[in-house]
C-alpha cells in the first residue's frame, strides 16, 4: 500500500469514493458538488487530499481544508474516508 498526496488525475476516483460514502449513509442527494467543481476546488487549493493506493486503485482518502479564525489560531478541518 502506498500513501501519498493526491494528484489532479486522482480526482475522479476521490469523487467516486465521496459519492459512495453518501450512498452508504443513505444520502446520495446530499452530494451537491459535481466532478468539475470538485476538481476546480482541488486545483485552486481550496481542498487537498491524501490517498492510500493498492496498486493503482485508491482505497482510502483524507480530504481536508484549512480555515482561519480571527479569535484563535489556524484550524485544520479533516474529513476521512477509508
Amino acid at each position: 500500500m502506498i500513501i501519498r498526496k493526491a494528484k489532479t488525475k486522482d480526482i475522479p476516483q476521490i469523487y467516486n469514493l465521496v459519492y459512495e460514502l453518501a450512498v452508504f449513509e443513505n444520502e446520495p442527494d446530499a452530494v451537491k458538488i459535481d466532478m468539475e467543481e470538485f476538481e476546480n476546488a482541488f486545483k485552486d487549493k481550496i481542498i487537498d487530499s491524501i490517498v492510500a493506493l493498492d496498486d493503482d486503485t485508491i482505497v482510502g482518502i483524507t480530504i481536508f481544508y484549512i480555515t482561519f479564525s480571527t479569535w484563535r489560531e489556524d484550524v485544520c478541518i479533516w474529513k476521512i474516508f477509508m
